[in-house]
């Protein structure tokens, strides 16, 4: 069976509308985020030694990821993150989506369309439009 996959997304090209749960909320909507440079790090488990060495990195850094300037989404896969609250929001500029159906991953072209869930890290960096 052939794998099918998105193309990625190239400079210019507008990012994916979607909607997808987070800790904090059932729905939200990534349109609102627009304004500022916005990071998506796909990750497979917040276990994941490659995972947790680009967390650490980021949250490193509060002045680059401030909500004004540029903000963080961890996109998880993995239900044990949430289970056993391995990531959580930490405002202003680190959140985290729940895409345990790969939603986000298929809309970016991260994985194929019928991909399983134990995608490994990717980011996509997305400047203000």
């Amino acid at each position: 069976m052939p794998t099918t996959v998105s193309p990625l997304m190239l400079p210019g090209d507008p990012a994916p509308s979607f909607f997808q749960r987070t800790p904090s909320n059932p729905r939200y909507a990534f349109d609102t985020a627009a304004g500022r440079y916005l990071v998506l790090c796909f990750l497979a488990s917040a276990r994941d030694a490659q995972a947790q060495s680009a967390l650490k990195a980021v949250l490193g850094r509060p002045d680059l990821f401030d909500d004004d300037h540029a903000a963080f989404f961890a996109v998880s896969n993995d239900p044990g993150d949430e289970a056993d609250r391995r990531l959580d929001n930490r405002l202003p500029g680190f959140r985290v989506f729940w895409d345990f159906d790969l939603t986000i991953a298929r809309a970016y072209g991260v994985v194929p369309k019928e991909a399983d869930p134990a995608a490994g890290p990717v980011s996509v960096a997305r400047q203000p439009e």
